[in-house]
C-alpha cells in the first residue's frame, strides 16, 4: 500500500511534528490506514458522525481530536516507535468497536464474547502496556500474543459485565429498550433461565477463562520459543486481571 498523505490527516495531529514524522514513516499497511480512517478528516466527512458539521469537525470533535495529539505527541517525545503502535491499536479499537450497531441484540454468548472483549479496550490495553513498559512484540508474534492472553481479556470482560448488569439493565429498561448489551442478558436469552441462574453460569465461565489464563502464565515463564517481550506481556496482564475488580 502506498504511505499516509499527511496532508489528509486533521490538523491537530498535523500540528504535532513529532506525529507528523510516526505517520510520514508508517509502511502504508492495513494498520496505518486505519491510523488515517481514525483520525484522519476524510472519516469526519463521510457521515460517520450525524453531529459532524459541513465543515468537517464540530465543537466537541475537534476538541476530542485535539486531546488525542496531545496525548499521541507527549508520548512520541517519549518514545516514537511505541507510541506509533499505541496510535495503531488506538485506531483498531476505534474501527472494531464502530463496525456493529448497539442496537443489534446478540444471540449467543459465542457471538458476543469477541465483540465484548475489543470492546472492553483489548487493543487499547496492548498500545498502553507496551508503551508504558517499553515492550517490542515481533511481528512474526502477534497473532499468537493475541491468542495466549484471549481467556486473560474474557475473564476481564465478563467480571465487567457481571458487575454492572443491575445498572446497564434499569438503564436500558428506564430508556425504553428492548435489550441489553450485557452477557447476563445474553445468556437469559440463549439458555431460556432466569437471571440468577445465568449469574451462576456466568460466574463459572470467568472462573474458567482465569483458569485458562494461568495455565498459559506458568507455560509461557518458562517457554523459551517466546521473545522475552511477549513473556513479560503475558506476565503483566495478571495485574490487569485483579486491578479490573478494584
Amino acid at each position: 500500500m502506498e504511505k499516509i498523505d499527511v496532508n489528509k490527516v486533521n490538523p491537530a495531529i498535523r500540528s504535532s511534528p513529532l506525529l507528523v514524522k510516526m505517520l510520514t514513516e508508517a509502511k502504508g499497511d492495513e494498520s496505518d490506514r486505519r491510523i488515517l480512517d481514525v483520525f484522519g478528516e476524510g472519516v469526519l466527512s463521510q457521515g460517520a458522525d450525524p453531529n459532524i458539521s459541513a465543515t468537517g469537525m464540530n465543537t466537541a470533535s475537534s476538541g476530542c481530536k485535539r486531546i488525542q495529539s496531545q496525548i499521541l505527541s507527549e508520548m512520541a517525545a517519549i518514545d516514537n516507535k511505541r507510541a506509533l503502535t499505541s496510535m495503531k491499536s488506538w485506531a483498531t479499537f476505534v474501527q472494531l468497536t464502530a463496525s456493529r450497531q448497539r442496537s443489534q441484540p446478540f444471540a449467543s454468548l459465542k457471538e458476543y464474547l469477541p465483540y465484548r472483549i475489543i470492546n472492553a479496550g483489548k487493543m487499547i490495553w496492548f498500545g498502553t502496556v507496551t508503551f508504558a513498559i517499553a515492550l517490542t512484540i515481533p511481528e512474526e508474534e502477534m497473532e499468537e500474543c493475541k491468542q495466549l492472553v484471549q481467556p486473560a481479556f474474557a475473564a476481564i470482560s465478563l467480571t465487567n459485565d457481571l458487575f454492572s448488569w443491575e445498572k446497564e439493565r434499569d438503564v436500558a429498561k428506564d430508556g425504553g429498550q428492548t435489550h441489553v448489551i450485557n452477557a447476563i442478558w445474553v445468556l437469559i436469552r440463549e439458555l431460556c433461565i432466569s437471571e440468577d441462574e445465568a449469574k451462576v453460569v456466568y460466574r463459572a465461565k470467568i472462573k474458567e477463562s482465569i483458569t485458562k489464563y494461568l495455565v498459559t502464565l506458568r507455560k509461557t515463564r518458562t517457554n523459551h520459543d517466546l521473545s522475552p517481550d511477549l513473556r513479560t506481556y503475558i506476565e503483566a496482564i495478571q495485574y490487569s486481571l485483579s486491578g479490573n475488580l478494584v
